[in-house]
């Protein structure tokens, strides 16, 4: 009996111990939306608000004044060299929730994933405000990103090697996001592409097919 209840013993022990075996979770479930109570949490949020196709959450960090400045490269025709907070939460909104709630006119994105390169070392760089902020403070910094947006039709749009500028405000208690401009592509990412159904685009270019 005693053999038999160390041999018990030992498969139990054996079986908790693979229960508590750790598993890497899907990219993007161990992340979790912050209180913008810190600059690092803006792009926090509006990584992971992207990824989880949750417009609100993007509202929620807008600054009221916000504004989005397209790449150089993609002004031209209909894309302007900037557009307002209302416009871009809209082109955001109909983006986001196009695989749910389809506009007309324009592609069902079936897939999003958008990852924001940096970390806590992240350095922001104070700068001039304008004249209706005086006694503000603003900083920027610049960031790398990448995206895969997978589109209706088996088109898929990616980015590997681009950069953003994000400037960000102190609105009370919380920090907003109050200019985000698309610094572009770069000629590697460009070169990356090699499927048919695969097309390099920046983050404005993408955004500016649901305006």
């Amino acid at each position: 009996m005693r053999i038999v209840a160390v041999l018990l013993l030992a498969l139990l022990a054996l079986i908790v111990g693979c229960s508590d075996d750790p598993t890497s979770p899907p990219p993007g479930e161990t992340q979790s939306f912050l209180p913008l109570t810190t600059r690092n949490a803006v792009l926090n949020n509006l990584e992971l608000g992207w990824t989880q196709r949750k417009a609100d959450k993007i509202d929620e960090l807008l600054d009221d004044n916000f504004i989005f400045f397209f790449n150089e490269g993609d002004v031209g025709g209909e894309i302007p060299e900037s557009w307002s907070r209302f416009e871009d939460l809209a082109a955001t909104t109909a983006l986001l929730e196009s695989n749910t709630n389809p506009p007309s006119g324009v592609p069902v994105c079936r897939e999003v994933r958008v990852d924001l390169v940096f970390d806590d070392d992240l350095e922001w760089t104070e700068v001039p405000v304008p004249a209706t902020a005086v006694g503000e403070v603003w900083y920027t910094a610049t960031v790398p990103y990448l995206f895969q947006f997978e589109m209706e039709g088996d088109l898929t749009f990616v980015q590997n090697d681009a950069k953003a500028q994000f400037t960000v405000r102190q609105d009370e208690a919380a920090w907003r996001l109050v200019e985000w401009r698309d610094l572009g592509e770069s000629i590697r990412a460009a070169g990356d592409v090699s499927v048919a159904s695969t097309e390099a685009n920046t983050w404005g270019g993408v955004k500016a097919l649901y305006r």
